[in-house]
């Protein structure tokens, strides 16, 4: 399959490019989803050089029967999380000295330069984090030292050596616009992460301190590549299936009528990284029991999450231990899979979209009489706020430490005291550029859980529009710290599949690096692994399914069917709905089964449905769909 090459992409973009020279990153990186490995769900806050060069040194391993490394295969990333820097060795406690230059913990990252360059010689992006949440900074005021603290950090991921950023959202320096400017100045292609869960996305109006970005361009005019739509992802089949669906408002495709899609070459939109790896029974993190006993066959969700991220060019950046062989061995058949990984680097103008969220008939959006139902998940696409926006309330902008000084807050995040629940939702009703609203509940004082509200209880509510995707214990800051025990109210035609409902945890406190909880929640999330900070549960009705799929460049159609439920299902779809139409000499479409790399039968012909049989319990089929005369080629 022919992949997007740069000099293609630049020269379409090159127009673009010019008039937004100052907002977009534009550098050349990303262009094809990234692909690559992460340190955090590995190492957490305890990443260390010889740790980190062991996972480098293992991305170009040679495995499989061909021999082949994840290098090989387009896995080109190496990036390190959270726990690198020397907290509190800075001025005013900071990990940054008086310049604004970073400072390392050397007891763990003796030689950064050696690290960085034995990566270079593998053919490995090494990459780096700031705007950390461990010792989170958030005690500069001076805009000056605030702009060196950017400048001197971009300086040396230049001089270090590293190619990728990934900036976080628990310090200050949340300003995208200001690290691609500075990343730009140094003459180092640097691609750009932002984890903001679901803020700082394209299409964001007003975002206080940076300059706003479409995400429509021929080459996203954004000011960084890749950009998360989603709270943290944890390794359960209710975070998968949540996340990936806080994707939908970026997806799409223009010759089937969609709006213009958002995540595109240079700018990415990505539900965290992937679980493949880490949600089979036999890994570590292993499957949150479930009344009546059952679990899922070996690998399938590790598989079904692969075959949502390649449907959705989503980037695919590997969190297991890749150290680990017998994990490693496990999964390649899947992560290897050539065939999966051209159709996430493919480009034809569209990323992917959600064909259909197959529901039984007593599940969904049949509940809720009101127009709203009380979960987390995401909403609808993103057309702004509007600014109609009317109460009998003061509606005022959260703050932000970037926010200028002396300049009235602007952003499509608003915030309103002393309303009811009721009165926040007769708001939300009213309008048409709301989605949801959110807020955090009283806590019971019989049982000290949260989600006692009534329609009449007082709250501050938050309202979003469609580019604030509605996670609910993420968006909001306290402290410097991500808050948990948030509920969002999502109109019902904007929710994801799925049910949340009332389960109680067993613990609040995670213990230190103990599966399936790690330090990453502690105090932040109760270790529960398939509850929200709530203590709902997200459970799926059996019957229930989402189908995928993705338009690629040579006119096949990359098509995937997830089963949501625990039982096997079947489901029958029209080549029509599919978006597969057959003109001239085209009477037939060619059928194959990625994850069996192998024909799944004979042709279909025009006016007749394809099948999918008997996928089971959070299975998915990943085909194929090649109308008769082309044929498929690989990149």
């Amino acid at each position: 399959m022919p992949g997007l090459s740069a000099t293609t992409v630049l020269r379409a973009g090159a127009l673009s490019s010019a008039i937004l020279l100052a907002t977009a990153l534009d550098n050349g990186r990303a262009l094809t989803p990234p692909s690559g490995w992460t340190a955090w769900n590995v190492y957490v806050f305890h990443p260390t050089q010889p740790l980190i060069e062991a996972s480098i040194r293992a991305l170009a391993l040679p495995r499989g029967p061909d021999h082949r490394s994840l290098v090989d295969l387009g896995y080109l990333q190496a990036n390190i999380d959270d726990g690198w820097q020397a907290c509190g060795r800075g001025v005013n406690h900071s990990f940054h000295d008086a310049n604004g230059s970073p400072l390392f913990n050397l007891a763990a990252f003796p030689d950064v330069p050696a690290m960085t360059a034995l990566a270079a010689s593998l053919g490995i992006a090494p990459g780096l984090y700031f705007n950390n949440c461990m010792c989170p900074e958030n005690m500069f005021t001076d805009p000056l030292q605030i702009g060196a603290i950017v400048r001197k950090s971009a300086q040396a991921l230049a001089r270090l050596g590293f190619k990728n950023l990934k900036v976080d959202s628990c310090g200050q320096f949340n300003n995208l616009t200001l690290w691609a400017e500075e990343l730009n100045a140094t003459g180092v292609a640097v691609a750009i992460e932002t984890c903001h869960q679901g803020g700082m996305v394209p299409g964001q109006v007003n975002v206080p301190g940076q300059l706003q970005c479409s995400g429509l361009t021929e080459i996203s005019d954004c000011p960084y590549t890749s950009y998360r739509t989603s709270d943290d992802i944890q390794p359960t089949w209710a975070h998968v299936i949540n996340n990936i669906n806080s994707l939908v408002p970026f997806l799409g495709d223009e010759e089937l009528g969609d709006p213009r899609p958002r995540s595109r070459p240079g700018g990415w939109a990505y539900g965290d990284a992937l679980q493949t790896g880490t949600l089979g029974v036999l890994s570590p993190s292993g499957h949150t029991p479930r009344p009546d006993g059952w679990v899922p066959a070996p690998l399938v969700e590790d598989q079904s999450h692969f075959g949502l991220h390649c449907i959705t060019s989503s980037p695919l950046i590997l969190s297991f231990n890749i150290t680990n062989e017998t994990l490693v061995e496990m999964v390649w058949p899947i992560i290897s899979n050539e065939e999966a990984l051209a159709i996430n680097r493919d480009w034809a103008g569209s990323p992917g979209r959600l064909v259909s969220t197959i529901r039984p008939s007593t599940s969904g959006a049949e509940r809720a009489a009101s127009g709203y139902v009380l979960r987390k998940g995401q909403v609808g696409k993103a057309d702004g706020w509007g600014h109609d926006l009317q109460s009998a309330h003061g509606l005022t902008c959260p703050f932000d430490v970037d926010q200028p000084a002396g300049v009235a807050p602007t952003c499509n995040l608003l915030w309103v005291m002393n309303a009811t629940v009721a009165e926040a939702q007769q708001w939300c009703t009213a309008n048409a550029s709301c989605a949801a609203f959110s807020y955090k509940p009283s806590i019971s004082a019989s049982d000290g859980r949260f989600g006692r509200s009534t329609s009449n209880e007082v709250i501050t509510a938050y309202f979003k529009d469609a580019t604030q995707l509605a996670f609910a214990d993420s968006n909001f800051r306290a402290g410097g710290q991500v808050q948990s025990g948030w509920f969002t109210q999502t109109k019902v035609a904007l929710t994801p599949p799925g049910d949340w409902r009332s389960a109680p945890c067993t613990g609040t406190v995670c213990p230190r690096n103990s599966p399936p909880c790690h330090e990453a929640c502690f105090s932040i999330a109760p270790c529960c692994s398939d509850t929200g900070p709530a203590g709902e549960t997200l459970d799926f009705a059996d019957g229930e399914a989402q189908l995928w799929a993705k338009r690629l460049s040579d006119g096949s159609h990359a098509v995937l069917l997830v089963n949501l439920g625990t039982t096997p299902l079947t489901h029958t779809v029209s080549l029509d709905t599919l978006g597969i139409r057959l003109n001239g000499s085209a009477s037939e479409v060619a059928v194959r089964d990625v994850w069996r790399r192998a024909s799944a039968g004979p042709p279909i012909p025009k006016g007749q449905n394809l099948i999918f049989n008997e996928v089971g319990g959070h299975d998915s089929q990943l085909l194929l769909l090649t109308p008769q005369g082309l044929s498929r080629r690989r990149i």
